[in-house]
């Protein structure tokens, strides 16, 4: 008896979504660029993270102001770290 909440796609019997997702999660992601930030850019504010071994505080919230000085932050904050 399968215990999965997700619906049946396409067909497909549970027990072999269930072995699909087990094999995804069992898959080991490669670090392909370690001198790489993430920049999330919303309306209110963005968000940057780097690697956790770079920085004390590797996801930072950076408030939205006028362009140049939310860039002038971001950057500080990246070459520092």
């Amino acid at each position: 008896m399968s215990i999965t909440t997700y619906p049946n796609r396409c067909g497909i019997p549970n027990e072999m979504m269930e072995e699909g997702m087990a094999q995804r999660k069992r898959t080991v992601l490669e670090l392909a660029h370690p001198n790489a930030a993430g920049i999330d850019i919303g309306s209110a504010s963005h968000f940057v993270a780097m690697s956790p071994d770079r920085d004390d505080e590797p996801v930072r919230e950076f408030k939205k102001l006028s362009g140049k000085t939310i860039s002038i932050r971001i950057k500080d904050f990246l070459i520092v770290s």
